[in-house]
């Protein structure tokens, strides 16, 4: 195999919680308003708390949950000022299809 690097703009290890994960990848909200595209990645073993990071609880709401309440904050206020429209998509590549239902 041929030798590979990555980088990354920040990595969390498991003693981060929702809220700060959240706080450093909020600014991508104003992004994705700005027509920039954008991706949050949850990578990990399985079982690591992928699900649960991004999507959380009723009483614990993770991350793409937050999220989607705050663009949808946003676009609201844009609205009462001009006319806004939203296109979103969500995929989990493990899902056979990758989309999540």
């Amino acid at each position: 195999l041929a030798e590979s690097s990555f980088a990354f703009d920040r990595v969390f290890d498991s003693s981060a919680s929702t809220s700060q994960v959240y706080t450093a990848v909020a600014p991508m909200i104003s992004s994705l308003l700005d027509g920039l595209n954008c991706t949050l990645l949850a990578f990990g073993q399985t079982s690591s708390g992928k699900t649960y990071s991004m999507l959380g609880t009723p009483d614990a709401p993770g991350i793409m949950v937050l999220a989607a309440g705050d663009v949808l904050s946003r676009v609201s206020l844009a609205r009462r000022r001009a006319s806004a429209g939203l296109h979103a998509s969500i995929g989990d590549l493990t899902e056979s299809g990758g989309s999540i239902s």
